[in-house]
């Protein structure tokens, strides 16, 4: 992969963006990341350096906790990725609520077959008789 240049406490943010989204442009993701990562310590509110790291990272919850953080910055970010993330938080809640639903569901049919049979039985009880 490409040379990581280690960046200096004095390095315009700007600069350290830049070679950023360069070294992923030529595939040096590793060397991106460390950019980045010290990018973001030396400032947690750079909105930029927090999409470009979204893209660096493989692990989706490093993914989701990067647009967090976008969207923490700057809650109306219009980049597609936060949009993404609220889609997909949006839709984890539908399922889960349908889950909940098929549970109840599947419980009352439980129920009302346990019904039937009890029922079932004490006619056939009953016809013994």
């Amino acid at each position: 992969m490409g040379q990581i240049r280690k960046t200096r406490m004095d390095d315009d943010p700007q600069t350290i963006l830049a070679n950023a989204k360069a070294a992923v442009e030529r595939g040096d993701k590793d060397g991106a990341r460390i950019m980045l990562d010290d990018l973001i310590f030396r400032n947690a509110d750079n909105e930029q350096a927090w999409l470009l790291l979204a893209e660096v990272v493989t692990d989706s919850n490093e993914i989701e906790d990067c647009l967090r953080q976008v969207h923490r910055i700057n809650p109306s970010n219009p980049s597609e990725k936060v949009a993404a993330l609220i889609l997909a938080d949006r839709k984890a809640a539908d399922r889960e609520k349908e889950k909940i639903k098929q549970r109840q569901q599947a419980k009352e049919a439980r129920d009302k077959h346990r019904k039937e049979q009890a029922a079932e039985k004490k006619k056939a009880k009953a016809s013994k008789k």
